[in-house]
């Protein structure tokens, strides 16, 4: 099991083994945040010591192996890889077998980096592809402040279920719990993105090196 940690012990990413009942982490400065990574939500910008924080798998996709994670000894650096920059800082993200979800904090919004459009497109493998091809699939500046818990739905497999949470206004000490301000938590579902989750196995999805062939 990994876990994200960037508040109390440094930004890291943490392993833990049920079977020996032991952890280990690994560390790298693009866990850390960055000063230049200010965004504005609302109209009001924001800058927040925040570092790693979204774990996303996928069944054939790889940014860190998971063979490099299951040994606290191996080379965490030297098989890390850059895939390339998202359209804007997020907190949750989820594989699929067509993509990676994220939401977009600048945005306001939910968008697909469409895995399969740029492998066609580069002509490359997966250890090669960059990020390129972002498809927006939802956005409002009001009921999607900062997006986060994306989920398959496990018997509408199809849709993709958010939380939005206002989470700038709570880091910030501004959250109004009153109600004054309107809704600060939402859930919300976005119907048939064509997709499900990588743990399902359904025929009607290609894999990544299917499509290569």
């Amino acid at each position: 099991m990994c876990i994200t940690e960037f508040l109390c012990a440094g930004e890291q990413l943490v392993v833990f083994d049920f079977t020996t009942n032991t952890s280990w982490s690994f560390t790298h400065a693009s866990m850390s945040f960055d000063d230049d990574s200010a965004f504005s939500i609302n109209g009001q910008s924001y800058n927040f010591s925040l570092g790693i924080n979204g774990i996303a798998l996928s069944p054939t996709f790889n940014y860190i192996p998971t063979w490099v994670l299951r040994d606290k000894d191996a080379d965490f650096v030297g098989n890390l890889r850059l895939v390339g920059q998202k359209k804007s800082n997020s907190d949750a993200l989820l594989f699929g077998h067509r993509g990676l979800y994220y939401g977009a904090l600048a945005h306001d919004a939910i968008y697909r980096w469409e895995i399969e459009t740029d492998l066609m497109q580069q002509g490359v493998l997966e250890g090669e592809v960059q990020l390129v091809t972002e498809t927006p699939l939802a956005q409002n500046w009001e009921s999607l402040q900062w997006p986060d818990g994306l989920a398959f739905g496990n018997y509408d497999s199809s849709n993709l279920y958010y939380v939005s949470a206002r989470a700038q206004l709570f880091h910030n000490g501004k959250l109004n719990f009153t109600g004054g301000q309107g809704y600060n938590y939402r859930i919300g579902k976005i119907i048939a993105v064509g997709d499900e989750s990588y743990l399902t196995n359904s025929g009607q999805y290609y894999t990544y090196m299917d499509i290569i062939g």
